[in-house]
């Protein structure tokens, strides 16, 4: 998964900074994310098509004796509301529904991909 999501990708960007503000003309609030990697590819990793707008955050922390599970549930739980907010600002911009979004969690000292479809729970 570590080369899938570092291969090249329609799109790819790391690092990828952004400002929007609200449609709402009353509210001049910005919203500015940085995202570590962001591409074009199929709805499922290692699909052929380009159809689909990931986001990708890695994490280098490494699960305790809990056991890697209960990490993978415990990160995703933590991290996923800043990913489903990237993922709305993202869809957005390029004029996209959450139905053409991924978000994912990459753990290169597992190595584990732990992936969702935007706006599911």
């Amino acid at each position: 998964n570590g080369l899938w999501l570092l291969a090249p990708h329609a799109g790819a960007a790391n690092e990828f900074a952004l400002t929007a503000w609200a449609q709402d003309a009353q509210d001049s609030e910005a919203s500015s994310i940085r995202v570590d990697r962001i591409f074009h590819a199929g709805s499922e990793p290692h699909a052929e098509d380009e159809n689909t707008l990931w986001i990708i955050d890695y994490k280098t922390s490494t699960h305790s004796a809990a056991g890697v599970e209960a990490f993978l549930a415990s990160q995703r739980a933590a991290y996923a509301p800043q990913l489903e907010t990237y993922a709305r600002v993202l869809a957005a911009a390029r004029h996209l529904s959450l139905d053409e979004v991924r978000l994912g969690l990459y753990f290169p000292a597992l190595p584990r991909l732990l992936w969702w479809k935007a706006g599911q729970p």
